[in-house]
C-alpha cells in the first residue's frame, strides 16, 4: 500500500496558498495526510507539504491512472471535520459507470470511514454527500467536490486516505450502501428512461440480495419509488424476506387489499387501488416481533393500516438478510406471486426510519445509513 508522507504539522502561516494535490492511481492508493490546526473556517489540508511516495498497489480494474485528490477540512464548532474531497483530472470516459471506494485511516488497520460515489458519465452520485462544481466539458479531464452530508471524522484523525474504483458490470446492481449489503438481476428487466428512469419487471425480470446479519434486529425499513400499472394490481409481492415458506413480506391484492402478509393468508394494510399506475415513493417498516407495529408511508405520509384478511403468525427476518424483489419467492412461488411493475429506486435501512426521514425519502433527502441503496440506470445496473 503507497503512503504519502507530509512531514510535521506547522502553523498555519507559514503554509502555501496553493492546495495540495495527491495524484493517485484509481485502485492505487493514495496516502498519508498528517494534518495540522488552524482557525481558518475552510482550509485544505497539509497545503504545500512535500510528498514522499512509498510502494504503490495497482489495481487490475483501474479507470484512470492520474486522479488529483484535493482533500479539505471545515471548521465544526471549535474542531475541525474531515468534509470534503475535490478530484479533477479524471477520464470519464474510462471511468463511466464506476464505482469509487474511499477510505480515511488513523494510525490502525481499520477504515475510520468509507464513502462510496458512483460515476455516471453525466453527474456523480452518493449515499454520504452532495457534488458541487461539476465540470464535464473535457471528459477526459473532469472534476467534481465531493461534500459530506455528515462528517464524522476528525480531520487531525487522518494518517492516511485510500481510493479504488470497481466494475459495474454483469448483473450485481451498483449499492452505494454501506454494510456489506449486495442486490443482483434476474430475467434483464428492460429499462425506461421516462419519469426519471426506471426498471421494467413486468418482462418477468426479479432481483435477489442481502443485508447481511439481521439477528438482534427489531425493525427493518424497506423504501421503494415503484409504480403498479393498473394491469397487474391483481395479485403479487413487490417485497419479499426470506425463502420459500418463511415469508414475510408485501403482498399485493389490488381491490382485497395491500400490506403484509406472513405467509398465514393474512394482510394488514389498506386499499392501495387509488395509487395504482403511477409512481409513488413507499416506506414500509417491518418488525419482527410485532407486525401491527408495521407502518407504511406513501409519499411521505403515514397510511392507516388494519387486518384485511387472516390473523398474522409469528415471523422472523432470514438471519443471511436475504430477501427478493418483485418476485415472491424462489420456488413454486415465482410463477403466483410475480408482482409486474416498474421499479426506480430501492434503500433498505436495519432500522425503524421516523416520521421525518420517512417523509424525507419522498422530498429527496433520505437519512444516509441505507445497508442498499440503489437506482435504475440505462446500462441495466442499479446507481
Amino acid at each position: 500500500m503507497g503512503l504519502l508522507n507530509f512531514g510535521d504539522n506547522e502553523p498555519v502561516a507559514s503554509r502555501s496558498k496553493n492546495p495540495l494535490k495527491l495524484i493517485l492511481g484509481i485502485g492505487a492508493l493514495a496516502g498519508v495526510i498528517a494534518l495540522g490546526s488552524t482557525l481558518a473556517a475552510n482550509i485544505n489540508l497539509n497545503t504545500g507539504r512535500p510528498v514522499e511516495f512509498g510502494q504503490g498497489v495497482a489495481a487490475a480494474t483501474a479507470c484512470d491512472d492520474l486522479i488529483t485528490m484535493t482533500p479539505q477540512a471545515s471548521l465544526a464548532g471549535d474542531v475541525f471535520m474531515f468534509s470534503s474531497i475535490s478530484l479533477s483530472n479524471l477520464n470519464n470516459i474510462s471511468c463511466a459507470g464506476k464505482l469509487f471506494s474511499i477510505k480515511l485511516y488513523g494510525t490502525g488497520a481499520a477504515p475510520l470511514a468509507t464513502y462510496s460515489i458512483f460515476d455516471a458519465g453525466t453527474e456523480f452520485t452518493s449515499p454520504d454527500g452532495t457534488f458541487s462544481g461539476s465540470d464535464f466539458n473535457d471528459p477526459t479531464s473532469s472534476s467534481t467536490t465531493f461534500n459530506l452530508t455528515s462528517p464524522t471524522v476528525l480531520s487531525t484523525s487522518v494518517n492516511r486516505i485510500t481510493m479504488e474504483s470497481s466494475s459495474t458490470t454483469g448483473s450485481g446492481w451498483i449499492n452505494l450502501g454501506s454494510g456489506g449489503g449486495s442486490i443482483s438481476l434476474h430475467g434483464s428487466p428492460a429499462y425506461n428512461s421516462a419519469n426519471g428512469g426506471y426498471l421494467d419487471f413486468s418482462s418477468g425480470g426479479f432481483a435477489t440480495g442481502t443485508i447481511g446479519d439481521t439477528r438482534g434486529i427489531s425493525s427493518i425499513t424497506v423504501a421503494m419509488r415503484m409504480n403498479i400499472p393498473s394491469e397487474y394490481q391483481s395479485l403479487g409481492m413487490p417485497f419479499y424476506w426470506g425463502v420459500n415458506d418463511d415469508i414475510y413480506d408485501v403482498w399485493n391484492k389490488g381491490s382485497g387489499g395491500f400490506g403484509f402478509n406472513t405467509f398465514n393468508n393474512d394482510i394488514l394494510g389498506m386499499d392501495a387501488t387509488s395509487n395504482f399506475n403511477d409512481f409513488h415513493n413507499y416506506v414500509f417498516i417491518f418488525n419482527s416481533a410485532d407486525e401491527t407495529l408495521n407502518q407504511i408511508y406513501v409519499d411521505g405520509v403515514q397510511q392507516s393500516l388494519s387486518v384485511l384478511q387472516g390473523a398474522p403468525r409469528a415471523t422472523h427476518f432470514p438471519e443471511d438478510g436475504s430477501f427478493i424483489l418483485m418476485q415472491g419467492g424462489l420456488s413454486s412461488h415465482n410463477d403466483t406471486y410475480h408482482q409486474n411493475g416498474y421499479v426506480s429506486a430501492v434503500k433498505i435501512y436495519k432500522r425503524a426510519l421516523g416520521d421525518n426521514e420517512a417523509a424525507a425519502v419522498f422530498t429527496g433527502s433520505p437519512p444516509s445509513g441505507a445497508v442498499i441503496d440503489v437506482r435504475a440506470s440505462s446500462s441495466g445496473y442499479i446507481r
